[in-house]
């Protein structure tokens, strides 16, 4: 039995397949990189092209040029307005070199980007507002929490390189020996706390089949029963993985993503009917003879089962005699254990079912 204290949650960060579609949706005219890479050198250059309004005195524009040469690694020009002006930014480079921001002079002497309205005296607030951009990227100017705080070309890099395929065996083996496997096929460095090895030391064998699934989903999974997540931060200019405590981070990369796609497509295979019997079998074991059949891997949550104080390898199910389907027999199975049947993708679209609480973690008390 898991213990319940160590029951890790997670963050949905996104819908899949649909993730990379919403880390690109444009917000506030902002304009992304197409393809990241890795970045290299000094913080980003900014481009300020100050655009004037009607009625802005042209005789100010001195002392915005002034105003905005006193930041760092910043260029400055100003030109008339035209149809369609407004405060945008562009990335320039992939990953970007600098960004181009264009800015509105307004007639009453306010300058307008991004994120931002700024007078002539605001040289202090520009100066953070310019090193926030320089930092975090123009997403970090709208307000907006990001994942993990990272930039939503960074986050596309993470999902592709957490799409690495799980290629050996787990069921049945040490955690700590699944996560050396998992994370040597990385090209991100992976960080595991000395309080995180002692965890997956005494957690119990894994007791799912990653084998196939993608190594976000396998790792996030793998370590779950022993209370870790896995979250990931900014070192410079390079994304670092983290195995840690889930009270330690507010945000962890989840186990799978909910599946789009319409279920008869995606799992035709819970749909074939079979004449069924079951007769007080322990869980685990009627799921282990179900799964080979279903053609996908099966995980079970057993973090909440075990907040449930359910152990499936002793917790027994009946579905009464009858013809019916597989989906049918995991719903009235799981049922009887409080449980539901998810069905989820991995980073490489793969579909697998997730075996977790009818209620969400959160509300089955720690």
């Amino acid at each position: 039995m898991v213990d319940s204290s160590r029951r890790a949650t997670t963050v949905r960060l996104a819908n899949a397949p649909m993730f990379l579609t919403m880390l690109l949706t444009v917000f506030l005219t902002v304009a992304w990189p197409a393809r990241p890479a890795a970045a290299q050198g000094s913080k980003p250059r900014i481009e300020f092209e100050l655009v004037t309004m009607p009625g802005f005195s042209i005789t100010r524009s001195r002392k915005w040029l002034d105003t905005l040469k006193s930041i760092p690694r910043a260029s400055v020009r100003i030109r008339g307005g035209r149809s369609g002006d407004r405060p945008e930014i562009k990335a320039i480079g992939s990953p970007p070199s600098a960004y181009k921001v264009t800015g509105l002079l307004t007639r009453g002497n306010s300058l307008i980007v991004v994120g931002g309205e700024f007078g002539i005296s605001d040289s202090a607030r520009l100066k953070r507002w310019a090193e926030k951009l320089a930092t975090s990227g123009p997403e970090g100017l709208s307000g907006g929490k990001t994942p993990f705080g990272l930039r939503k070309d960074e986050l596309i890099k993470l999902h592709s390189s957490l799409a690495v395929k799980v290629t050996k065996s787990t069921k049945g083996q040490k955690p700590t020996a699944v996560v050396d496997q998992i994370t040597r096929s990385l090209a991100l460095r992976t960080d595991v706390t000395l309080a995180s090895r002692r965890a997956l030391a005494e957690a119990d064998p894994v007791a799912d089949e990653l084998q196939g699934l993608t190594a976000g989903t396998a790792l996030a999974a793998a370590i779950r029963p022993a209370g870790l997540v896995l979250t990931v931060t900014r070192e410079g200019r390079d994304l670092q993985l983290h195995i840690v405590d889930f009270r330690e981070s507010k945000e962890a990369w989840p186990v799978g993503w909910p599946n789009e796609k319409p279920l008869k497509d995606s799992a035709p295979e819970l749909f074939k009917f079979l004449d069924v019997e079951i007769t007080d079998v322990p869980l685990q074991k009627a799921i282990d003879a179900i799964q080979p059949r279903l053609k996908m891997p099966v995980l079970i949550d057993l973090n909440s089962a075990a907040a449930l104080d359910i152990d499936p390898a002793t917790f027994k199910v009946t579905v009464p005699p009858g013809r019916t389907y597989y989906k049918r027999i995991l719903d009235k199975a799981l049922f009887q254990a409080k449980m539901k049947v998810e069905i989820r993708m991995d980073e490489a679209d793969r579909v697998f079912l997730w075996l977790t609480a009818i209620r969400p973690p959160k509300q089955i008390g720690r």
